[in-house]
């Protein structure tokens, strides 16, 4: 699994929306942390989610973790086109996040690799 400064890194990330393209508010990451059985204190945000990859126990739980973000960060990316598509002249600004968001999912999935070797 990834040193405690990488996942304190991954987890600012993941919470700064200018970077991942997203916004996960304080109850989402409750609901996160009661799915990946996470003990948590409401906390600031990106702290929450670093709690929460310091309370999984195996790397499997972690790839688990890391799939739900990546299953919520989906379904944000779906949300903003089908805002293009019902409001086709916002597609300069979201154009932005649906980039973030895709890239995003790909840093997931290379995490995943990373941490499955």
């Amino acid at each position: 699994m990834e040193t405690q400064t990488a996942l304190e890194e991954l987890a600012k990330t993941l919470m700064t929306p200018a970077k991942s393209g997203f916004y996960m508010t304080k109850n989402e990451l409750i609901i996160l942390a009661r799915l990946s059985e996470a003990s948590l204190r409401v906390n600031e945000r990106a702290r929450m989610l670093t709690d929460i990859f310091r309370s999984i126990q195996s790397e499997e739980e972690f790839v688990g973790l890391l799939e739900r973000i990546k299953l919520f960060a989906a379904k944000k990316e779906a949300q903003y086109e089908e805002i293009v598509k019902e409001y086709p002249r916002v597609a300069p600004i979201m154009e932005e996040y649906l980039r973030k968001v895709r890239a995003m999912k790909e840093s997931i999935d290379e995490v995943k690799r990373e941490v499955m070797l």
